[in-house]
């Protein structure tokens, strides 16, 4: 199947969710029950909305996402069944679809939003001290991958101090 024909199909997929007040991406509530109302970004630039849905019996997951200008104008949209993985997992594969398909666009210009914080801390850069730290703890000279069940020592105190001290 043609690309442009399966991007057109999975956008007009989003919009019918949309439309039906499926896929709570704008003016949706959030656990709290506070409604969530999407707001432009500055002229010239785009924002990649993402959310993320996962069945708790079986773990299946998929994502979605649409791209819109600073009037709020519909650029494009996806849909994506990922399989089994964690919420997180598919949040950021939302993240990376709608990022890549802004990219493809030839947006340059973009904010994310998205309802998973970690994700976007992630995404953000935000965890970047603990990932530094993980990779300097690395054993020189060897090849095999370092597997932690648990925090080593050295990151303890930074995953303590919380996403404030990041």
């Amino acid at each position: 199947m043609d690309g442009s024909l399966l991007l057109q199909k999975r956008t007009t997929a989003v919009t019918e969710g949309c439309r039906r007040g499926k896929l709570g991406l704008n003016g949706s509530a959030t656990e709290k029950g506070s409604p969530i109302y999407w707001s432009p970004p500055m002229e010239g630039w785009f924002k990649v909305n993402t959310d993320a849905a996962r069945s708790e019996v079986d773990g299946r997951a998929s994502c979605g996402g649409l791209i819109r200008d600073n009037i709020g104008r519909w650029r494009a949209g996806f849909a994506k069944f990922i399989g089994i993985c964690s919420t997180l997992e598919a949040e950021l594969w939302g993240i990376y679809i709608g990022m890549v398909l802004a990219w493809d666009l030839g947006i340059r210009r973009v904010i994310v939003e998205s309802d998973n914080k970690e994700a976007i801390l992630l995404v953000s850069g935000v965890a970047v001290r603990h990932v530094d730290k993980l990779a300097k703890l690395t054993p020189p000279d060897s090849f095999d991958i370092a597997q932690f069940t648990s925090p080593p020592l050295e990151l303890r105190t930074l995953l303590q101090a919380g996403s404030s001290n990041y």
